[in-house]
């Protein structure tokens, strides 16, 4: 396997690179504005201004895992999603690696969070933009795309190549300085570690799955996962100083996964 992964500077794609490495796979690590000093093969790429069919025959790559947003600046001053420009940009960009192997690594966005526990065959109906444009995406890669597996994630957290995620450490920052955070318990989610998402996303890409992947975790609600964070990294004075918000709406954005004997076999070989 030749990969090359989008994102590769990225919290996320600091842990897919060595995993990928460590299958014995060809890797280059793409970077938009900065690189890291990880002795990897590094390449700049732009989306949608650069051209991605040069890097994929440059490089000789027959698989792309997309660990970033690729979407570029498709919003208006007021914040909406420029639909007609994303899907245009998006053609020409899947048009290039239509005939590739393809991962991308989505979000729990792409659901309104009205019922919880979403499963894969479940329908999209995003609430946000972000999720409205993460699910253009999807539907333009699924539209070009053959050989495609579309991973869903919720929080990510961990350490990745050093470094926490920027959640956790924003919470401890500030209780560490004994400042109060109020968490909401009324929101749910399914955090998964960094590192098993790496893996995961490794094995993969490296196979023969398509279709919609969930790297679903046990649903927590936000409080309970900044709780997490403090009872790994901080200490009692810490935890005290994380307050139970209940103002927020309700919002359960949480996944299952259908697939889990497949997700078994994956990790096991």
């Amino acid at each position: 396997m030749r990969a090359l992964v989008l994102g590769g500077s990225g919290f996320l794609g600091r842990s897919i690179v060595p995993a990928l490495q460590g299958m014995s796979s060809d890797v280059t690590a793409q970077f938009a504005s900065k690189r890291h000093s990880f002795p990897w093969s590094w390449v700049r790429y732009v989306f949608p201004s650069d051209d991605i069919g040069r890097l994929i025959q440059e490089h000789d790559i027959d698989t792309i895992v997309c660990a970033a947003t690729i979407t570029g600046q498709h919003k208006s001053s007021s914040g909406k999603l420029d639909d007609a420009a994303l899907n245009s940009n998006l053609k020409r960009f899947a048009l290039k690696i239509s005939n590739l192997r393809v991962l991308y690594v989505s979000t729990d966005a792409v659901f309104q969070g009205d019922k919880g526990s979403y499963g894969e065959c479940d329908p999209t109906d995003p609430a946000t933009e972000y999720g409205r444009e993460q699910t253009i995406i999807e539907n333009a890669l699924r539209e070009m795309v053959g050989n495609l597996l579309i991973v869903r994630t919720s929080y990510i957290y961990g350490h990745s190549a050093g470094n926490i995620d920027r959640r956790w450490k924003n919470v401890l920052s500030r209780t560490g300085q004994g400042e109060e955070v109020e968490a909401s318990i009324r929101m749910v989610k399914s955090p998964v570690r960094v590192d098993y998402l790496a893996t995961l996303v490794a094995r993969a890409a490296n196979s023969n799955l398509t279709g919609v992947l969930h790297a679903a975790a046990p649903q927590m609600s936000v409080y309970d996962f900044y709780l997490r964070c403090v009872a790994e990294h901080g200490n009692e004075e810490w935890r005290r100083k994380l307050i139970k918000g209940t103002e927020t709406p309700v919002a359960n954005s949480s996944l299952v996964c259908n697939r889990q004997t497949e997700i078994r076999t994956l990790l096991d070989a």
